[in-house]
């Protein structure tokens, strides 16, 4: 890690653990919604940002801004999960998916990628190259891919969605903490939202956050 990477950690940190107090004390006794929960966490990273930085964050700054959220979020959340592992899902098409996937990383949470074909013509997208820099920290689930994802206009069709959510299920039963990622930025348009609704309604206890 060169010293600007560190800056920008400690810079991250500072910011999640603030956005989680006060996260901690307005929800303490509450039911949130956990994507509420989220917005609720860059709301107050934002705060805090401008609190210390004397300004509002700019798009550039957004790579901070975003996983200094989810970090806050997840603190939270860990207080929710009776043992269960948090299960999170996102696309690598978003422009701060490095610092999504570092965040996640640093939380301990398992990257597992579910594309049916995991290559890409980007080779830091290629399910080998991930392996090599995630080590233990990523996995793929090829059974919850969908199989129809190169033909647009058809609708989803997972794998092998029964064996996949099982696989998936007993990790997030261990504790373990996963996050699905696909490639498409947009939940509504990504089949990860089938796959994590299969999950949940097998694990309705499971807390799910979509990035």
């Amino acid at each position: 890690m060169n010293e600007k990477q560190e800056q920008e950690k400690h810079v991250i940190d500072q910011l999640a653990h603030a956005a989680a107090e006060i996260l901690l004390q307005d929800n303490a006794e509450a039911d949130i919604d956990s994507q509420k929960l989220l917005t609720a966490a860059c709301d107050y990273v934002v705060l805090e940002w401008e609190k210390h930085v004397g300004r509002k964050p700019e798009e550039a700054d957004q790579c901070q801004v975003i996983p200094a959220a989810i970090a806050a979020a997840h603190a939270f959340l860990l207080q929710q999960t009776n043992g269960l592992g948090l299960l999170y899902t996102f696309g690598y098409m978003d422009v701060c998916a490095d610092a999504v996937i570092a965040q996640l990383v640093a939380l301990d949470v398992v990257i597992v990628d579910i594309r049916y074909s995991p290559n890409s013509r980007r080779a830091k997208w290629r399910m080998a190259r991930l392996q090599e820099q995630l080590g233990e920290h990523c996995l793929s689930i090829r059974e919850l891919g969908n199989v129809n994802y190169n033909q647009p206009g058809t609708p989803i069709q997972l794998f092998q969605s029964e064996n996949g959510v099982n696989l998936v299920g007993e990790r997030l039963q261990r504790g373990q903490h996963l996050a699905l990622m696909c490639v498409c930025r947009e939940v509504e348009e990504c089949h990860r939202l089938e796959a994590a609704r299969q999950v949940q309604a097998q694990f309705p206890d499971v807390i799910l956050i979509h990035l």
